[in-house]
């Protein structure tokens, strides 16, 4: 991934100089005291992404993000009933998994993930989740917007 990398925190980003509050935190920090199913669907969820293609961790006191070569395409964080995040798409999704989808840019969508079982990690969430991956390796870029 090309870009700027903060010398004070480490974490990566497209654009020199990008604004953001620096804080070195680990997975640990975010999923410390979580859930065994928080944990567990982390642990399937990661596995997933990792099966699709290379990509980088963005961690936050929020969350466990997900980066393509391109950008953040993906999010999670444990919630009381497993897990929260986002993933970014070029099309609306309507399915329970989703709690809310909203506009985000031109081209994309964030869908609000919650996660409270392993059956939802099936083959369509599989799916979706390598189209949020294509949009963190800028492959949406290369579609008429219209």
């Amino acid at each position: 991934m090309d870009g700027w990398t903060c010398a004070s925190c480490g974490r990566r980003f497209r654009r020199r100089n990008q604004g953001h509050t620096c804080s070195r935190v680990g997975i640990d920090d975010v999923f410390g005291g979580a859930s065994q199913l928080s944990l567990e669907l982390f642990d399937r969820f990661r596995a997933l992404v990792d099966e699709i293609g290379p990509n980088e961790l963005s961690i936050t006191k929020s969350g466990v993000g997900f980066r393509g070569t391109h950008r953040v395409f993906a999010a999670v964080r444990p919630t009381k009933a497993g897990l929260g995040g986002f993933l970014d798409l070029t099309d609306v999704v309507d399915d329970e998994r989703f709690s809310n989808v909203e506009p985000y840019t031109k081209r994309l969508f964030i869908h609000k993930l919650r996660l409270n079982s392993p059956d939802q990690l099936d083959v369509d969430f599989r799916g979706w989740v390598r189209d949020a991956y294509d949009v963190g390796a800028g492959r949406h870029l290369e579609r008429d917007p219209s």
